[in-house]
């Protein structure tokens, strides 16, 4: 006998519920955007990813701008590709007028947000937070046969969306926008860790390099199934958590 307002949560969802009045646990975050997560618990945060600006060989550059006024698509996998690829195209003195019939696919409503703040919608948003996440999305949106894509990306290398992109006949030109690297090492916080969530496999490649193993007594999570895959690799079983 239900009547509206009503609230249902199901399944696993329900273990992320916080009772003000209850303990909130302690988590060690290890990505970029600790406000995203604060619901969770207590975040402390201790980046394992610092990110900068990348240097960009002219030829490249004017490789890009060149052809951006024929480009189709445009894809920006994260906040800071959309940050560091206007950064770039302003200091080129690019009109980006010239993008206005260019569409724009995006992974995640965090990378949606920071393109609509630089006054551009993206036409394709993939929930799934990954790579194959994006892909599954374009395919399901757009013919990708002929399309030509522009890629702005991190300095880490994935070849995934290049590859699967030109398999199925688009023509994908990459850039390398902005600069994935390690922080230098610094004593972990101070106090008692509940939880660790790592966000990416860098961030835990990372963080093993710097203090050698993650304590028994914390709990992990992790941040898509190709984090989790991380750190089964290096022998550590994971929660994976989709939060978005």
């Amino acid at each position: 006998n239900l009547s509206p307002p009503a609230l249902i949560i199901v399944g696993e969802t329900v273990r992320f519920f916080q009772n003000g009045s209850r303990f909130r646990e302690r988590i060690l975050y290890l990505g970029t955007n600790p406000e995203k997560y604060k619901s969770l618990g207590t975040i402390i945060h201790h980046p394992m990813i610092a990110v900068s600006p990348a240097t960009i060989d002219p030829g490249d550059a004017r490789h890009i701008l060149d052809g951006l006024p024929r480009t189709d698509l445009i894809l920006l996998t994260s906040r800071f590709a959309v940050r560091y690829f206007f950064e770039f195209l302003r200091r080129q003195g690019f009109d980006r007028k010239a993008l206005r019939a260019v569409d724009f696919a995006v992974i995640g409503e965090d990378t949606a947000r920071a393109l609509v703040n630089h006054g551009f919608y993206p036409l394709v948003t993939a929930e799934e937070e990954t790579s194959e996440g994006l892909l599954s999305a374009l395919e399901k949106s757009l013919a990708l046969h002929g399309k030509r894509i522009v890629f702005p990306r991190s300095s880490l290398p994935n070849p995934f969306l290049k590859t699967e992109l030109e398999k199925r006949g688009s023509i994908v030109d990459e850039i390398t926008i902005y600069q994935n690297t390690k922080p230098p090492q610094r004593d972990l916080p101070a106090g008692p860790i509940d939880k660790i969530l790592f966000t990416s496999p860098s961030t835990v490649g990372n963080f093993l390099q710097d203090y050698g193993r993650i304590p028994r007594e914390w709990q992990i999570l992790a941040k898509g199934s190709r984090t989790r895959e991380a750190l089964a690799a290096a022998g550590y079983s994971s929660e994976v958590l989709v939060f978005e």
